[in-house]
């Protein structure tokens, strides 16, 4: 009964609520991931459409080999290869926390808090479109080898052309699928990168409980983390209904 009204006890480490507790840490965290998300999404497909587009040649070998090599790299491993180029070498970007350090609250601009968030971002995205690059390339090389598109090119249609015409439509779904799909790994990868941060947000709280046995908190961020999976499998599905009238004729059927 507790849980159905929202109350998942209370923190032994903090001494607070845990829903309190996982509100404040995950603010911290969302700005974080729907950027990282956003950038995989864009980056993730439109690599994948260019290394389908030309399967066989110099690009697409070497975008291949940075999604395999990447797809199989520890974010936190590349987290920390980012903080010895961009902070320690060339001191570009700070290498830890989420603003600067001994300054009040509101002297915090929002380009500080940005500068922080920077690494952290770039980390999720090196490591997470390596998935989304190779699913992408596959469907464009599936689709470019289809019946209809020989037809097209028969007929004189240009790459480019067959390419905005046929392959992009027959992306969106599939596209979408992976892409929010990738809620779970984007969850779990953030954990890891804000601890390599020291980003404050749900990463320190989840590795905290963990190590400090507070079995309230750990269980309300498992609880957390499922319902944030579950809603982004939602919202594509219904992303999915809205996108093809043919799925929801056989919805309405269905009923």
């Amino acid at each position: 009964m507790h849980l159905f009204r929202g109350d998942l006890g209370i923190s032994n480490i903090y001494g607070r609520e845990v829903i309190a507790i996982i509100k404040e840490g995950f603010s911290r965290s969302i700005f974080l991931m729907m950027i990282a998300w956003a950038l995989q999404g864009i980056i993730g497909i439109g690599l994948g459409i260019a290394a389908g587009k030309n399967a066989g040649k110099i690009k697409d070998k070497i975008i291949k080999a940075y999604a395999i090599i990447f797809a199989s790299t520890p974010s936190f491993w590349v987290g920390i290869l980012l903080i010895i180029i961009f902070s320690l070498k060339f001191k570009i970007f700070p290498s830890s926390m989420g603003s600067p350090v001994g300054v009040l609250k509101e002297d915090i601009r929002f380009i500080d808090n940005l500068r922080h968030m920077v690494l952290p971002c770039a980390t999720l995205v090196l490591v997470g479109v390596s998935n989304l690059i190779l699913h992408t390339r596959s469907k464009v090389i599936d689709i470019l080898n289809s019946d209809y598109v020989l037809y097209a090119k028969a007929r004189g249609m240009k790459k480019n052309k067959i390419v905005n015409k046929f392959a992009i439509k027959n992306l969106i779904l599939p596209g979408l699928s992976i892409l929010f799909t990738s809620f779970s790994e984007l969850f779990s990868g953030t954990i890891l990168v804000e601890n390599v941060f020291n980003y404050p947000g749900i990463g320190g709280l989840t590795v905290e409980a963990g190590l400090r046995g507070d079995a309230p908190l750990l269980l309300g961020l498992v609880l957390f983390s499922a319902i944030f999976v579950y809603l982004g499998n939602r919202i594509c599905d219904l992303l999915y209904l809205a996108i093809d009238p043919r799925l929801r004729g056989k919805d309405e059927t269905k009923k």
